[in-house]
């Protein structure tokens, strides 16, 4: 009967899976909320997020914590991050709300808000428009391609929602806050009055931000004023700040072994580490978040993948860190009452293939419209939204498979679709996929167009003149989504490998069913397959809608292969 209910094309390996390993995959749907198991919970939570962390990093090296983590617990070897953009502020607010991007306001590093806007705003946006009618009348491109390059994205690049100042000042989580989600935090301190909410990263202050989401206590990352938000390895000089509201303790502000000098990427993650082991020590946090930002910038710089050696020391000193927290909860006698979770925000592709933001900036200009850079295309003129989609994907660009641009239903609400020349060659899973995944944060902020890059290749462009990047996560492909996941701990499976393409939205309402608490208003469900004890009702959620996502990541999974057989 349960095998019913999944697609056919899936019977088999489900049947193989049961088989070996007694447990039934599960692919969660977002609006579901789902009831607590009854099982002795956890009392604490730690949840690592080692960003930017492939799943095929972690054969680069020995990693003997995570190993143990993984043998202790279940292990989602098919995990993705089931959202868009698979950038670091939405995927670290998304685990720890359980909500996507659309209601928690977090959808990337940046989007349309006024809010954020220089003062002379509507002054330039008049200017623009005017200089637009010039180009429409004249046929100028050239103008119009330095007016673009030049004074539109100057005019916007000081301006990002993730800059450290937002940050710092609570701007950032104040998106959160007002968007009335519920977190990990807030619901483990409506259960636990007077429990303690920590989350800490270095370099990555947003990445902190997102992880604090509406609740914790104290917040930790390195001071990094005037740092763009979009480079990689800016931070070279380390002490400790915070977010306004969610300070650091006295004793670390005043510890002066926290000031400190980069000499490696390495570096970052253990000053992040060493900062949650003195919180242990000092205020032993309930909930412990920590975000480890090496992999990504080292990823960033490398290309990951493509540097192994390089990224296996990054790795190997990650796990390091993993187990040194996991030594501190052992010696304060928490080990076993512990939840532990550790996963990551988004994967890294090297630039194997390149399109040059040139070469995006001249249609736009051709098209008479003005934009942002990268995949994400927020247009000066928004009713041109299918037009300019229709512009790019006709000019048959290398690497460029094709784009989904945003429209407005009479009722109000937005969603994608596909260009001409996209909807003629996706098949119907991969629409449905990608449809999925752009709905995850469609909404009035939301771009009004993605560009769908083949595998391994990624829009070259400059801002705020930051290093080049040889790694980046910027658009829909398998191999950006495809992080990993772990749960290990009180009421976990132990030594299940599971096939499930669990979501980061489904990491709060799991861990928070496994510390005995029941989720309230996440998009997420909890991951069954998971739980040494799970409900009927969990388990039913589950199998419902596996005939839905895991058709939509096969999909995801063949283009990649397509890709890179080219």
């Amino acid at each position: 009967m349960l095998l019913s209910m999944l697609n056919n094309r899936f019977t088999r390996s489900l049947v193989a899976v049961l088989l070996a390993a007694s447990f039934i995959v599960s692919i969660p749907v977002r609006g579901v909320t789902a009831d607590a198991a009854a099982q002795p919970p956890a009392k604490y939570l730690v949840l690592i997020s080692i960003d930017s962390c492939r799943p095929d990093y972690l054969t680069l090296t020995p990693t003997p914590n995570i190993d143990k983590l993984k043998a202790e617990g279940t292990y989602y070897a098919n995990s993705w991050v089931g959202q868009v953009s698979n950038d670091t502020p939405p995927g670290q607010t998304t685990m720890s709300t359980g909500s996507f991007g659309k209601n928690t306001h977090i959808i990337s590093f940046n989007w349309r808000d006024s809010r954020v806007l220089p003062s002379d705003w509507e002054f330039k946006l008049a200017i623009t428009k005017k200089v637009l009618e010039f180009i429409r009348f004249t046929g100028w491109d050239a103008l119009g391609l330095w007016y673009q390059q030049n004074m539109v994205r100057k005019t916007i690049e000081g301006n990002f929602i993730t800059n450290y100042d937002n940050v710092v000042s609570g701007f950032f989580n104040s998106y959160i806050r007002e968007s009335g989600v519920t977190s990990i935090g807030s619901l483990y301190k409506k259960a636990n009055p007077g429990a303690k909410v920590a989350a800490i990263s270095c370099d990555k202050w947003y990445a902190c931000a997102g992880l604090a989401a509406d609740s914790a206590d104290y917040t930790v990352f390195a001071e990094a004023k005037g740092v763009a938000p979009v480079g990689y390895n800016n931070v070279s000089h380390l002490k400790p700040a915070g977010i306004t509201a969610m300070l650091p303790p006295d004793y670390i502000m005043k510890d002066l072994s926290f000031i400190r000098e980069v000499k490696d990427e390495r570096d970052t993650d253990t000053w992040a580490a060493d900062i949650a082991l003195a919180m242990i020590e000092k205020d032993a946090p309930q909930v412990l978040l920590i975000n480890l930002p090496a992999t990504d910038d080292t990823g960033h710089a490398t290309g990951g993948i493509n540097a192994p050696a390089r990224m296996a020391e990054v790795i190997a000193n990650a796990d390091k860190q993993v187990g040194r927290i996991m030594e501190a909860y052992k010696k304060a006698g928490r080990y076993d009452d512990t939840l532990w979770v550790i996963t990551s925000d988004h994967a890294m592709t090297p630039f194997a293939q390149t399109i040059e933001q040139t070469v995006i900036d001249k249609l736009l200009v051709e098209a008479r419209n003005f934009a942002n850079v990268g995949a994400h295309v927020y247009l000066m003129e928004q009713q041109q939204t299918q037009q300019v989609a229709e512009k790019l994907t006709g000019a048959n660009i290398p690497g460029l498979f094709g784009a989904y641009y945003r429209v407005k239903s009479a009722d109000g609400k937005y969603s994608y679709e596909p260009a001409k020349t996209t909807a003629g060659k996706v098949s119907a899973d991969l629409d449905k996929c990608y449809r999925y995944l752009l709905d995850t944060y469609a909404g009035e902020s939301s771009p009004d167009i993605e560009l769908l890059l083949a595998e391994n290749c990624h829009i070259n462009w400059n801002m705020f003149d930051c290093k080049p990047f040889i790694g980046q996560h910027d658009s829909i492909s398998w191999l950006q989504q495809h992080n990993f996941l772990l749960i290990s701990g009180p009421g976990a499976k132990k030594g299940i490998i599971s096939e499930s393409p669990a979501r980061l939205v489904d990491i709060a309402p799991t861990a928070l069913t496994l510390l005995g608490i029941k989720p309230e208003r996440m998009d997420g469900i909890v991951l069954s397959d998971a739980l040494e004890s799970p409900t009927t009702t969990q388990l039913h959620t589950q199998i419902t809608v596996n005939s839905e996502l895991i058709a939509m990541v096969e999909a995801l999974k063949a283009q990649s292969e397509a890709d890179l057989k080219k």
